[in-house]
């Protein structure tokens, strides 16, 4: 039940994924009508960061892919991780 036409699971209601990019209140720099990497930081232990996908316990809102919220990159929680991804080249 839990599987997007994409064949994508657990994307939402499992825990919070933690982003690699940094928090923009605007959100990520867009290139060719795309987000692009957002990795410039200027001290990466108090850089807020964002969070994506919402916790099992997390208020309605959030428990969607869609979410992104600001966190704090020390923060540790047990309903907040991270997802192993890589880029898709379409040449391969």
């Amino acid at each position: 039940v839990d599987e997007s036409p994409f064949g994508l699971r657990g994307m939402a209601g499992n825990a919070f994924d933690w982003c690699s990019d940094v928090y923009r209140l605007e959100g990520p720099p867009i290139e060719g009508g795309l987000p692009a990497p957002d990795l410039a930081e200027s001290d990466p232990l108090h850089t807020p960061r964002v969070i994506r996908g919402g916790g099992w316990d997390s208020p309605p809102r959030f428990v969607r892919v869609a979410s992104r919220i600001r966190c704090d990159s020390r923060l540790r929680s047990k309903d907040l991780g991270f997802r192993a991804v890589r880029s898709l080249d379409v040449h391969d």
